[in-house]
């Protein structure tokens, strides 16, 4: 949290000083002045407020209105000091609660180790780790769910079952949660013939590249970081 804060903190006044030429030490109090001010996204209040209670007044408010403070311009000071803190108790429930849900949703889409549970005939995406060049889509697809097992699901590429993958989204994400996807065609015919168990084995081909074909044994999951080459 230090660290960001204090990128943020050296990218404000790098524009500052590239934008009205003075020094760092004249552009830091506007920008600590945004920062404390600015609302965050997971929580909704600023720091300013946060801290205070109420919103930070900016040198381009010519004054406060009277509306704003209500009864507490002519509360005395112990009064408006009891109605802060229970204002500040409210927004710090609030704040936390933002923030839990924002953690939540920051851990669903971007934590790499978490895990994701899958159904076949879901629609996800696959992620490429060696690009053909510096412009080609990172995550490919939308494919087809054709097996599942455990902590890896196996899907249709091209017709063909692919090698197991792990279901954590370093590898595979849900279609929605990918916002370009690239659009290649999937089949949604069968793979295994009719009558046999969804079980699946690997074998490796001539070249040194892994194949999935059907037989009459268990799905077995590789080892975390083994990844079959799609």
């Amino acid at each position: 949290m230090v660290e960001r804060v204090n990128r943020t903190i050296k990218e404000g006044i790098a524009k500052q000083i590239a934008q009205h030429q003075n020094k760092w030490t004249e552009a830091l109090p506007t920008v600590l002045t945004i920062l404390r001010a600015t609302p965050s996204r997971a929580t909704g209040l600023s720091p300013y407020e946060l801290m205070t209670g109420r919103l930070m007044r900016l040198p381009i408010d010519p004054e406060v209105p009277s509306s704003d403070l209500g009864p507490l311009v002519l509360a005395k000071q112990q009064v408006v000091l009891e109605q802060l803190r229970e204002r500040l108790k409210i927004l710090h429930a609030q704040a936390a609660l933002k923030q839990q849900q924002a953690d939540m949703r920051n851990d669903a889409q971007f934590n790499p180790t978490s895990e994701i549970k899958f159904t076949e005939g879901d629609m996800v995406m696959v992620r490429v780790f060696v690009k053909q060049d510096a412009f080609a889509p990172r995550w490919h697809g939308p494919y087809e769910v054709k097996a599942v097992c455990h902590s890896c699901i196996a899907v249709a590429i091209r017709g063909k079952l692919s090698p197991p993958l792990h279901t954590t989204q370093r590898l595979i994400r849900p279609l929605q949660h990918t916002l370009q996807p690239t659009q290649h065609l999937v089949s949604a015919s069968p793979v295994l013939p009719t009558g046999n168990p969804m079980t699946l084995g690997i074998r490796r081909k001539p070249g040194g590249k892994l194949s999935m074909t059907p037989r009459e044994d268990i799905l077995k999951c590789p080892p975390m970081g083994q990844r079959g080459e799609l």
